[in-house]
């Protein structure tokens, strides 16, 4: 299935030392995306650099550093909003993510 691909793909990547990865969740579900989150983890422990472009909190409350841009897509986006850690995000009122942010690192 697609999601097995994705998981082994991930887990193939040993070599690199850099990963960018855009909208990889989208597709992932359950188990298979535990098994994501857990390769990308572990990328990072082995001291790679990850950079997720993504839209699932699940994810971004994962992240050791967010850069959120906006205020909106096209052409009224682009600018930084917040940057830092979850928490520190969820703490900028401008910010969408950091809205959304507070309201699921709260449960």
């Amino acid at each position: 299935s697609g999601e097995e691909y994705l998981a082994d793909m991930l887990e193939r990547m040993e070599q690199a030392e850099h990963f960018i990865l855009m909208e990889y969740f989208i597709m992932a579900t359950g188990q298979i995306w535990d098994k994501l989150v857990d390769v990308l983890q572990k990328l990072v422990d082995a001291g790679n650099t990850v950079l997720v472009i993504e839209h699932n909190l699940d994810v971004i409350k994962c992240a050791d550093h967010i850069i959120d841009l906006g205020p909106d897509g096209g052409e009224r986006g682009g600018t930084i909003i917040a940057e830092g850690t979850p928490e520190q995000v969820a703490q900028v009122e401008k910010s969408y993510t950091g809205q959304y942010l507070k309201k699921i690192l709260n449960k």
